[in-house]
């Protein structure tokens, strides 16, 4: 210590040298200091720009340009920043001036900013080329990961920002990805986390789009406001949302609200999708309420597979579209209703007062052409309702999600001032997809029309009610008619048939059912009544009590279907110039497919004593059909059947009530390829007929024993291929005719109903004798047909049988020609020649006394008259014969002979002229009368004497 302060007192001058030094290199390093910071101060704008370029382009920034400004204590200028940046497929490049960060130096060493002001801006998004294939990096398919926090961790603040406030001046964008009114917008707007919150406000201009103002504001994802709004709209709100969840124990309750303004929100949604031009006319809104509770402890991606949480609330949607074109017009709908959501199901509820209405557009409705022209053009409406409340739910339990909705939708349809309405419910749905889908529901149509359809339709009026029901089952859909379901119609006439009135009743349900998934169809059995009163055919009425209609089979698709049914139609009568005949039942089956029509008929007296049965066949594929005809025996008998008794009242003279007829006929044809420009071409037909013994009468002439067989071929004209055979066993005129037998070969006429008849070997048999005729054609396209009938061996006892005389005799037989001529006006004979057959015979009259003596005083000679036909026998005999067509006949007849017992056997002539109406004298059968009358007026008018040589 001693050496030590001896060394201070020893060396004064040198400490106080070493002092000064030291102070002198501390100035210097302050001096040092000071120029640095002058010098790092002067070099900040450039220093800060290198290292924040340099910080930029390793975050993939490229172009980057930075121009700072000098710090103060409080804030930092920043007069440029310019970047570019692809992402995606579009390149960003943006230019900003007039930037200026505030803050307080404690708070920026934080890392924190009090202010953030961006002056102006502009941003050009501009498309990218893509590169080329092989350069591509290979895409990427991994799942976006879920995300992982808990509910909890919603209700926590948002993210501490490195700023307080920020505030966005003008920032002009512009964009060249695509033609939308998004292409130049301004964006103006702050971004303030002051007061524990986070408060936005955006601005956002454009040359093409209206103003829209956004305000974001809230603490956290679970408590957050939206707020859009277009201050030039009325009224200005597009959305409003808030959601507010609240912690309470172990689970959070979240409450929000969302309102929407339609026509806002598609002005909106229109810059980034097209829409169309109606749809922008839509007005109304959407307000929806909802609050929940869910454990605080579940994460986002747990929600469903834990199953928890809840969420219900209220919706209701207000909408008005003016126009739908080319549908609908004046489209309203109002739906309030309640909705529900829990991890596996969305549910909801749609209130009884909710409707929805619209009026509909027919112009571009697929409608036939016939029902246009018979419906009015506008008045129509739609509307659904719904009479209690419908109930749905969405299961997410099931891939896909199931649908099921209960209830009642009912939906009406109707015409203004016109009588149709159509009504149709939905009372359930469910299912996720059409393999699995079932819905049920009912419908009502009603209406009538008055209105004379198309010539394609002709129906003048016309009144339907149908009912039933409508449902779908995995795939199938059902439509069913109910039971007393009607239609009633009158038609105009079709082809000279005119029915007035057909009422048409289903008695039992039908049901038609159509598969989706193979495209087939198929019927429960049809039963159809149908009640036509009364039906016209060429001014002929004719009426049936009852037709019933069914169909026994209806299934398959449209190319390869199959139908079977039949048609009973029952009390079908009709009178013919007063006449009625017997009341028929017809009974018509059929089956059908794509390539063949098959239709068996069975027709019947209402007494069964006529039968008639036919089969008709068609193939599609050939375009050969046929057409089979049997008529079964009808048999005729006094007491059962016959045409007097049969068809009422009966006033022709002709009446059949022996005997059989049956026949049968069949045709083929083939089926034009084009049947507006070509006929049905028949290829071949046959008709054949068989008459077994018919009998009965015409007025007073009785037939017994008509039999014939005939066949009859023809395409467009017919014709006999063989002669038929006609017998009759015996004709009662008066005079007995019988064994009657003729060939005869029928030709058609054209334009005529009458054929030519071909007739040989005409026979007969009368007065014990024959009749035959040479062959002759009778042709009634002609004026005249001759012929000649051959008499032969005619008894003349069985002539003078007709007379009916007592005591009139005779023997003899007579042969002879008679010519015969057939005119339009009837039947006329001219010099027809009778004689008798040698060696004569004998005439004998022998009268009674009181007849004897009346004669006596008619002339002085009858005496002598009577005497000589006391016993007559003669050796010659001939008649001369004529007659016309008002039905006189002349006999000239000449007879030589003598009696025995007079004048010793001294010859006697007699020239005797009949002159009968042969008409009248076949219906009184009193020749003998006649001619005792001819004799006394030949007597009294010449006086020519009666035996000559008197």
């Amino acid at each position: 210590m001693q050496k030590l302060q001896q060394q201070k007192t020893e060396y004064p001058d040198q400490q106080e040298t070493v002092a000064k030094n030291r102070r002198g290199r501390l100035w210097w390093w302050l001096l040092g200091l000071l120029l640095l910071s002058i010098a790092g101060y002067s070099g900040f704008p450039y220093i800060a720009s290198t290292v924040l370029t340099e910080a930029l382009t390793q975050q993939g920034f490229t172009h980057v340009s930075i121009r700072l400004g000098y710090p103060t204590t409080h804030s930092l200028p920043i007069h440029m920043l310019t970047f570019q940046k692809d992402i995606a497929e579009a390149s960003y490049q943006g230019t900003f001036h007039n930037i200026e960060m505030t803050y307080q130096l404690p708070q920026l060493f934080d890392g924190q900013l009090a202010q953030i002001v961006i002056g102006n801006g502009e941003l050009a998004i501009k498309p990218v080329s893509s590169k080329p294939p092989a350069e591509q990096a290979p895409a990427s398919f991994s799942a976006p990961h879920s995300p992982s926090f808990t509910i909890d961790e919603m209700l926590l603040p948002f993210p501490r920002l490195p700023f307080e406030q920020l505030i966005i001046g003008h920032i002009a964008i512009d964009r060249s990805l695509g033609d939308d009114p998004l292409q130049h917008i301004r964006v103006d707007g702050t971004v303030d986390t002051r007061q524990e919150a986070l408060h936005t406000h955006f601005f956002i201009q454009g040359a093409n789009i209206p103003d829209y103002d956004i305000t974001l504001s809230g603490t956290s994802i679970g408590d957050i406001s939206l707020a859009m709004l277009s201050p030039a709209s009325t009224p200005p709100t597009l959305a409003r949302m808030t959601s507010h969840a609240t912690r309470i124990a172990d689970t959070v309750q979240v409450q929000g609200s969302l309102d929407i303004d339609i026509p806002n929100v598609i002005k909106l949604v229109k810059l980034f999708v097209p829409i169309e031009r109606d749809f922008l006319q839509m007005s109304g809104t959407i307000i929806a309420n909802w609050n929940g509770t869910i454990p605080h402890s579940v994460t986002i991606n747990s929600l469903v597979r834990e199953k928890v949480g809840a969420l219900d609330g209220t919706f209701q949607v207000r909408a008005a579209l003016p126009q739908f074109r080319p549908y609908g017009q004046h489209i309203d709908v109002k739906v309030n209703g309640t909705f529900a959501a829990t991890h596996d199901t969305i549910s909801w509820k749609f209130s009884k007062d909710s409707e929805a209405s619209s009026t509909v557009l027919v112009d571009q409705l697929p409608i036939p052409d016939p029902l246009r022209t018979m419906i009015p053009r506008t008045g129509h409406h739609l509307s659904i309702r719904f009479p209690k409340p419908l109930s749905g739910r969405i299961d997410l339990n099931t891939t896909p999600p199931s649908l099921n909705i209960d209830g009642l939708i009912l939906s009406r349809y109707h015409i203004q001032d016109f009588p149709v309405d159509l009504e149709c419910s939905l009372t359930q749905m469910a299912g996720s997809s059409m393999q699995n889908l079932s819905a049920n529901g009912t419908y009502a149509f009603s209406g009538t029309v008055d209105t004379q359809l198309e010539p394609d339709l002709p129906i003048k009026h016309l009144q339907w009610k149908l009912s039933g029901e409508l449902s779908v089952r995995k795939e199938k859909l059902a439509a069913s008619l109910a039971p007393q379901s009607s239609l009633r119609m009158s038609l105009l006439p079709i082809n000279e048939i005119l029915i007035p009135q057909a009422d048409l009743t289903f008695t039992k349900k039908f049901t038609a059912t159509y598969n989706l998934k193979d495209q087939q169809w198929e019927t429960n059995p049809l039963f159809l009544r149908i009640n036509t009163p009364e039906i016209s055919w060429k001014d002929q009425a004719v009426a049936i009590q009852q037709a019933k209609v069914s169909i026994h089979e209806l299934q398959g698709s449209l190319s390869t279907w199959q139908t079977s049914g039949e048609m009973v139609l029952l009390g079908i009568s009709t009178t013919i110039q007063d006449v009625t005949p017997p009341t028929t039942n017809w009974k018509f089956q059929f089956s059908a497919n794509p390539h063949a029509l098959l239709v068996n008929l069975l027709g019947q007296t209402s007494d069964t004593q006529v039968s008639l049965y036919g089969r008709l066949h068609q193939d599609v594929t050939t375009r050969k059909g046929s057409f089979h005809m049997k008529l079964a025996p009808v048999t005729f008998s006094p007491s059962a059947f016959n045409l007097r008794t049969s068809i009422t009242p009966w006033t022709y003279p002709l009446d059949i009530t022996t005997g059989q007829i049956s026949a049968k006929a069949e045709a083929f044809w083939t089926l034009p390829r084009n049947t507006d420009q070509q006929p049905v071409s028949l290829t071949r037909a046959q008709a054949d007929l068989n008459v077994d013994h018919l009998g009965g009468h015409y007025e007073n002439i009785i037939f017994d024993g008509l039999s014939t067989a005939m066949t009859v071929v023809g395409t467009d004209t017919w014709s006999m291929p063989a002669p038929g055979t006609l017998t009759l066993a015996k004709v009662e005129t008066g005079v007995t005719i019988s064994n009657i037998s003729m060939n005869f070969l029928l030709n058609h006429i054209p334009n005529s109903s009458i054929p030519r008849a071909n007739i040989r070997m005409f026979s007969a048999e009368m007065f014990a004798g024959n009749v035959s005729s040479d062959a002759f054609v009778f042709d009634a396209s002609q004026s005249r047909t001759q012929l000649t009938v051959h008499a032969q061996g005619l008894d003349i006892g069985a002539i003078l049988n007709l007379e009916q005389q007592e005591g009139l005799h005779g023997t003899g037989l007579i042969d002879g020609t008679i010519p015969v001529l057939l005119t339009d006006n009837g039947v006329e004979v001219h010099n027809g020649k009778l004689a008798a057959r040698p060696p004569g015979g004998m005439i004998r009259y022998q009268t009674a006394e009181g007849t004897a003596k009346t004669l006596k005083q008619t002339s002085k000679d009858m005496n002598l008259v009577l005497q000589a036909l006391n016993n007559f026998h003669y050796d010659a005999l001939t008649v001369g014969v004529d007659y016309d067509h008002t039905g006189k006949l002349l006999l000239a007849t000449k007879i030589k002979g003598k009696n025995p017992n007079l004048h010793r056997g001294k010859p006697i002539h007699f020239n005797l002229n009949v002159e009968e109406n042969i008409p009248a004298l076949l219906q009184s059968l009193q020749v003998a009368k006649d001619i005792e009358g001819t004799i006394d007026e030949l007597i009294q008018s010449s006086g020519e004497k009666l035996i000559q040589g008197l």
